[in-house]
């Protein structure tokens, strides 16, 4: 049995359409046997204006911006329109808690914890909608955030190998034996968000490096945009 990799690069989440078409090729293999981890960003632009959003304040405009278009990629992952309400309705309810926790920062900037809450919500929100986009094609799939499964003690800068290792043995492994595909997002805080919205397609988010070490996947793939991607086995 293969277990593979997919590392998904920020430009190759530029649209609803490039989450589709991945969560296709991603289902196909699924049927297959194939162990699946996908470690997603957030869409194309999404954590620059989260990052904008704290710089300037300016959280209600943000809010309208990327309520809009993930309610659109959300309407392109549903099945029927039911499917599609569902989704959209939790991806309104996850940015309904950004815009809150925007409009209590009215008078003071984001403490640590805040501000890695706001920058991971791109990320989050696209785990979400590929997790969404699997399961309305009948794989059986679990959306997991990156500090589920990675470990980060003494505030070390990347996680710590053997702490996450155990977790990793613990948490991610009897899922991919029960026959999930399992969703991540890319990053643990702000500082990696930033850092996997800007690097290349074939540079792998701290959450892809931290589970490729843990995990010993048999393949990597780096996805270049929503129909191609580079394979190297490990």
């Amino acid at each position: 049995m293969v277990f593979r990799l997919m590392n998904i690069g920020p430009a190759a989440l530029d649209s609803g359409d490039s989450l589709y078409q991945i969560a296709g090729v991603l289902a196909a293999q699924s049927v297959t046997g194939t162990q699946l981890v996908a470690v997603v960003p957030a869409m194309s632009g999404v954590t620059d204006l989260l990052l904008d959003s704290i710089r300037l304040g300016n959280y209600s405009n943000v809010y309208t911006k990327l309520l809009t278009s993930h309610k659109n990629a959300a309407r392109r992952q549903g099945k029927d329109e039911t499917a599609r309400q569902v989704l959209i309705q939790d991806v309104t309810d996850m940015l309904d808690s950004y815009t809150w926790l925007g409009k209590s920062l009215a008078n003071r900037g984001p403490t640590p914890s805040e501000q890695d809450n706001i920058l991971l919500m791109g990320e989050r929100l696209s785990a979400r909608l590929l997790a969404a986009s699997l399961q309305n094609r009948g794989v059986q799939t679990v959306a997991l955030n990156a500090s589920e499964l990675l470990v980060r003690l003494n505030g070390l800068p990347t996680p710590d190998a053997n702490a996450t290792r155990e977790r990793v043995q613990s948490r991610l492994l009897p899922l991919l034996n029960q026959g999930n595909v399992v969703v991540v997002n890319a990053s643990l805080d702000a500082e990696s968000a930033q850092a996997s919205a800007h690097r290349k397609h074939d540079e792998p988010s701290l959450c892809a490096a931290a589970l490729i070490a843990a995990a010993a996947p048999d393949e990597v793939w780096s996805w270049l945009d929503g129909e191609h991607y580079d394979v190297r086995v490990v």
